[in-house]
């Protein structure tokens, strides 16, 4: 299943990085904390950020992990989406795109190539 090495990549980044509590002001539940969120500077600017949904976060939220890549020194942003039902998808405005196995591959590849480089 595709969505099970994003889940693993988030656990595990999310576990080895400092998090901060985001509460859910945006979404009207200011009392509530909906997410965490983990960054990773990148040399050249820009970040590999993981949000994750705690157990506060209402049952209709749209995603249970956030992955954004902004590579600012290659130009690179990828944005993408794990919802509830594992599934994957990129998401730019308001343009979604399923990921598919091919595509997963260079995602985590491009995920590999920047946090050990």
């Amino acid at each position: 299943m595709i969505s099970t090495s994003f889940i693993t990549f988030a656990e595990q980044f999310s576990a080895t990085h400092p998090v901060i509590e985001v509460t859910g002001e945006y979404y009207e539940l200011p009392d509530r904390v909906v997410y965490t969120s983990a960054a990773h500077p990148l040399e050249g600017g820009g970040r590999v950020e993981v949000n994750t949904t705690t157990a506060d976060t209402p049952p209709d939220f749209e995603w249970k992990h956030e992955v954004t890549i902004n590579d600012k020194q290659r130009k690179q942003f990828i944005h993408l989406i794990v919802r509830h039902d594992d599934s994957v998808v990129e998401t730019y405005g308001k343009t979604i795109l399923p990921v598919n196995t091919e595509r997963a591959i260079e995602i985590m590849a491009v995920i590999d190539e920047l946090l050990n480089a």
